[in-house]
């Protein structure tokens, strides 16, 4: 059967097939190489094939899963997606059918993996600092730069109000940081923030300043914010672009220049 699948599925090119014969195997050959696409059969030697997908999903890969199976009890396929499958494909009687199936899900998969990791690419390598802000002002995710500029973990930040990410010294007033603060009324990150979110309005390089260190002998920070709402599990949320514009604000403090400040409503 591995045989015939693998025949079936490299026939027409574009797809480079390994095969391996027990759930047990198939976990140690993901842990050495690189797949785009998982398919697996329900009943194998040693490990069924939701007992690999557990596995799998436990461990923390995210690796696509299409469970191929004759088995066409409905309890397996709900537990099978409920489990983190992409798709439940039935082996039937049309072998030709069920084959064309199956390797139209593989490459609708592989592609939305492609595009994915493209995309988190784009968001990781960007130079600002990018991260997604919820209603409350606690940071959902963030990149690379947000990271190198708060010289934090991804752990340590994830969750926190952005002004304690920022060691604002004006969250010091009250713990629960950013917007618990007299002062945060004034402040336009927290303003920029709760416009896109709760009214939905794009904001461009908005002027904000933050009293906060960061090894900056108590330098405030001057930011460029812009801001575009975004949507996740019916919630609006802000995606929040930061620009460190301090060291250009210093150099031209005294001189009364103003360069590339603006508010845009969408």
């Amino acid at each position: 059967m591995l045989e015939l699948t693998k025949d079936f599925l490299s026939e027409e090119g574009g797809l480079l097939v390994s095969t391996i014969g027990s759930g047990m195997g198939a976990l140690e050959l993901i842990q050495r190489s690189k797949f785009d696409v998982i398919v697996s059969d329900y009943q194998m030697p040693e490990m069924d094939g939701i007992g690999l997908l557990k596995a799998l999903r436990e461990r923390g890969d995210r690796i696509p899963f299409i469970l191929f199976t004759g088995k066409g009890r409905e309890e397996v396929a709900i537990e099978a997606l409920n489990n983190g499958a992409d798709f439940y494909i039935r082996k039937g009687t049309d072998v030709v059918a069920q084959f064309a199936e199956l390797r139209n899900a593989i490459i609708h998969l592989a592609q939305m993996k492609g595009a994915e990791e493209l995309i988190d690419g784009i968001f990781d390598t960007a130079p600002l600092m990018i991260m997604v802000v919820d209603e409350e002002r606690r940071i959902q995710t963030l990149n690379k730069a947000s990271l190198e500029f708060t010289t934090r973990s991804r752990r340590d930040l994830v969750g926190l109000r952005c002004g304690i990410a920022f060691e604002c010294d004006n969250s010091k007033e009250n713990e629960q940081g950013c917007g618990f603060s007299i002062r945060c009324k004034e402040c336009n990150v927290w303003g920029t923030v709760l416009r896109t979110i709760k009214d939905g309005v794009k904001l461009q390089r908005v002027e904000a300043v933050i009293p906060s260190y960061y090894g900056r002998a108590g330098r405030d920070l001057d930011l460029l914010i812009s801001s575009a709402p975004i949507w996740s599990f019916g919630k609006r949320l802000a995606l929040v672009c930061v620009e460190d514009i301090t060291e250009l604000r210093e150099r031209h403090r005294g001189s009364g220049r103003v360069e590339g400040a603006a508010e845009a409503g969408q």
